[in-house]
């Protein structure tokens, strides 16, 4: 039965009776005085005496610690926000809180491994990682490997490219009327309504927004050639049949 375990005399022998586990144990399937390995209630562990022998009873694991199932003085995973403590090289079996604005600590808790939204990885002088966190720079909303290199933008905003087409981890404002440049603040991926891309002479986006032709709902992919007129108005066609990008008022109201 689960929580209850064999009765043994001095000899170990089993007395044909059953008992009920020590405290925070679920399991004692050989004596119910000695809880089985690994079978602690969550947050706690095993007792281990100062001759580093088990006691069989279970004991509430360190502070902030998640598991200690082996050694209830010796924590095997930390809480989130905390790490391991270690001295002088040593695990001490403690657990010590993260950095600051660190979501989860590296190998010990002076050294962050993943840095909470909106901070980064801090470096020193060397290139090496400080095993701090920072605040990632004016409008960047995620910056994880490098605080001072940014790899996506808030919105309205987009990375900026250097001279030799490489991010240079700072974000500048997107083009007037333009809703998102996350990959290049220069270049617009989406304009607002009743905007579009600006084609230029050698057919080719500029990256720019501008506005619609008159009564057009719609022109994304290019300003000059309207794809949904507004309401009341339809897709004029040339001589060839074919949609000139402008919009018409709807034959069905125009009057005689």
């Amino acid at each position: 039965e689960k929580g209850s375990g064999p009765v043994l005399n001095s000899n170990g022998r089993y007395l044909e009776k059953c008992d009920v586990c020590p405290e925070h144990c679920f399991s004692c399937s050989n004596d119910y005085s000695k809880c089985d390995a690994n079978s602690c209630d969550p947050g706690y562990g095993l007792v281990i005496d100062g001759s580093g022998k088990k006691t069989g009873a279970c004991g509430p694991c360190p502070e902030n610690c998640k598991e200690c199932s082996k050694n209830s003085s010796y924590c095997d995973t930390c809480n989130d926000g905390y790490g391991k403590v270690y001295d002088s090289g040593m695990y001490t079996g403690q657990c010590g809180k993260c950095p600051e604005n660190c979501k989860q600590c590296l190998y010990d808790n002076s050294s962050c491994g993943v840095c909470e939204d909106g901070y980064g990885y801090e470096y020193d002088n060397d290139g090496k990682k400080t095993g701090q966190c920072r605040k990632c720079k004016d409008h960047c909303l995620e910056c994880r490997t490098n605080f001072l290199k940014c790899s996506k933008c808030e919105t309205l905003y987009g990375l900026v490219i250097g001279s030799n087409n490489e991010q240079t981890g700072e974000c500048q404002q997107c083009p007037d009327h333009c809703n998102e440049c996350n990959l290049n603040h220069e270049y617009c991926s989406n304009c607002e309504r009743f905007y579009g891309a600006e084609i230029g002479s050698d057919n080719k986006k500029t990256g720019k927004c501008i506005h619609c032709p008159l009564n057009c709902n719609y022109c994304s992919d290019d300003a000059s050639n309207c794809s949904y007129c507004l309401a009341g108005y339809e897709l004029e066609r040339g001589e060839n049949g074919y949609p000139t990008g402008q919009c018409t008022l709807e034959k069905k109201n125009c009057q005689e």
